[in-house]
């Protein structure tokens, strides 16, 4: 049976800080979890140092903490920790074109899988391409390469 002494004790609020921190950094997301982890850890310590001590006044405080963090703090570090966009792999992908692929997969209804550079595309053909054919690279659209049996004149 579900103990409510359980979620009053500090133990609980430090680790399910621990969790959602730990939770917000193995996955990608919205950078949210974080902060609620956070609010929890904050809970945990006031109510280790007795100032909380009743389970409302630690939900009441879970909350306001959380939100409060969330919304002074999240612009500010969501900043901080986005890397710098160096547009390598948009402007870089004109090196691409002309560049030779191996056909990976048959091509069904102009759609296939082809190698480039050790690593696995998606790509589109007006042609019907087969499996260790030679395909050149004549656009690409996001992660899709369009590709032709014959090498583009540049």
């Amino acid at each position: 049976m579900f103990d409510i002494q359980l979620i009053t004790h500090y133990g609980f609020w430090l680790v399910l800080g621990m969790l959602l921190i730990i939770g917000e950094v193995l996955t990608p997301g919205v950078f949210v979890a974080i902060f609620f982890g956070f609010g929890a850890l904050i809970v945990g310590v006031l109510t280790w140092l007795g100032i909380i001590s009743s389970g409302t006044w630690q939900l009441v405080g879970f909350g306001c903490f959380s939100i409060a963090l969330l919304l002074v703090a999240r612009r500010r570090f969501q900043n901080l920790l986005k890397g710098e966009v160096t547009g390598t792999a948009y402007s870089g992908s004109n090196d691409m074109l002309g560049k030779s692929v191996t056909v990976l997969e048959n091509f069904h209804n102009g759609r296939g899988v082809v190698l480039f550079r050790g690593a696995r595309w998606l790509a589109v053909s007006e042609e019907p391409l087969k499996q260790d054919d030679m395909a050149w690279i004549v656009a690409q659209t996001n992660i899709t390469l369009t590709v032709s049996s014959e090498a583009q004149k540049q």
